[in-house]
């Protein structure tokens, strides 16, 4: 069937069709939103335990662990892993610019 034989809906038969898909697409994307929220709650927690511990702010190995786990299960699921890679790294660039800021303070406060 091509797209000329296909009947031409009209805008509001457009939307109420796609209504449904687009209130799961936003359900979701609220979900993705409180996830991001708390996964960055724990980073602030991680960026404190480290700078308390004088552990380093940046561990390259963790980084890439956590981008390899996701590209696997991007896999499964089905999804470009080139895409959920790149979705990562931008977290995870934020979460170090974080810890980093985080540590830098806590050395500022830290009598010598």
């Amino acid at each position: 069937m091509t797209t000329d034989s296909v009947p031409k809906l009209s805008l509001e038969e457009e939307r109420k069709l796609l209504a449904p898909y687009r209130a799961k697409i936003d359900a979701l994307d609220s979900q993705i939103v409180t996830l991001l929220g708390e996964r960055f709650d724990v980073v602030r927690d991680v960026a404190a335990l480290k700078a308390e511990h004088g552990i380093q702010p940046i561990l390259p190995d963790r980084i890439e662990e956590v981008v390899q786990r996701a590209r696997a299960k991007a896999e499964k699921a089905g999804v470009d892993p080139k895409l959920v890679e790149q979705i990562y790294r931008i977290m995870i660039d934020a979460a170090c610019r974080l810890e980093e800021n985080y540590s830098h303070a806590h050395e500022a406060k830290t009598p010598r």
